[in-house]
């Protein structure tokens, strides 16, 4: 494994160096004189941005909140407790109908690390195990176009890094969360995705995604994981909405194929 540490350090240096430099890409992204053209009325996984000073909120979704014109925050209010981690959406590029984004996302697994690791109910890792201190960092690009009006084509590629200090190697070999934390066991976890998004009337919109995950383990021998996830929106009134969805999670795993479904239903405020 000595080239995949390698690889995973230098992969850490360029990111923490960009890290480094976020700020800066901030102040610039936000003194920008022309505003992009367009915003989305609720947080999606296009290009596209929240419109300044909007703020959303959900029961299981991440919340949102517009910071300016091109830059917008998101974090998940109940999960952070057990989960620390923050998420930017930088928009840098606005051609109308084609838009270029990045979303960028640090957390700190550690505390839902020590909380899985017992016996019984939510034990996903032997009690015995020595927590190790983590980080996740996972960076994305997103071109999007408007292949109709209010229509929305996404491709999104990206990678996560992990990093450990103490403690032992750490594998959540459990449904969703298995290519979400693989980065702690692995070089790096690069991914893809293509997505579709848009209105079907004035009260009914849509969201559909294929995301595929390489997992390169045990020496890069190459696990993978595919998912596939549906969601349809009913605007209740403005600044009120349900979301009624899915996701499917087709697994490659260290102990074979693994399938599962996991429906969701959602309450989001727009404010």
């Amino acid at each position: 494994m000595n080239v995949g540490r390698a690889y995973r350090s230098a992969l850490w240096r360029v990111s923490v160096s960009a890290a480094v430099a976020l700020p800066t890409w901030l102040r610039t992204l936000g003194a920008q004189a022309e505003e992009p053209s367009r915003f989305a009325r609720w947080s999606v996984d296009s290009a596209l941005t929240t419109a300044p000073r909007s703020v959303e909120l959900g029961v299981f979704s991440q919340s949102a909140w517009g910071v300016n014109a091109r830059v917008e925050l998101r974090l998940h209010p109940v999960w952070f407790w057990v989960l620390p981690h923050a998420e930017a959406k930088l928009r840098w590029l606005d051609l109308g109908a084609w838009q270029l984004s990045s979303v960028h996302r640090l957390a700190y697994p550690t505390p839902l690390l020590s909380l899985v690791s017992r016996e019984g109910a939510l034990g996903l890792l032997p009690d015995t195990t020595d927590t190790p201190y983590a980080l996740l960092l996972d960076t994305d690009l997103l071109g999007s176009a408007e292949w109709s009006a209010g229509q929305w084509a996404t491709l999104r590629v990206g990678t996560s890094l992990g990093l450990t200090a103490g403690g032992d190697d750490v594998l959540l070999d459990f449904p969703f969360l298995y290519q979400r934390f693989a980065a702690l066991s692995a070089p790096a976890v690069p991914r893809v995705a293509l997505g579709a998004d848009g209105g079907l009337s004035t009260r009914f919109g849509y969201a559909l995604e294929y995301r595929h995950y390489f997992i390169p383990l045990a020496d890069f021998a190459l696990f993978d994981a595919n998912e596939y996830a549906a969601s349809v929106f009913f605007l209740i009134s403005a600044g009120h909405r349900l979301t009624l969805g899915g996701r499917l999670s087709s697994a490659r795993l260290p102990i074979g194929w693994r399938s599962h479904f996991l429906p969701y239903l959602d309450y989001q405020i727009a404010l």
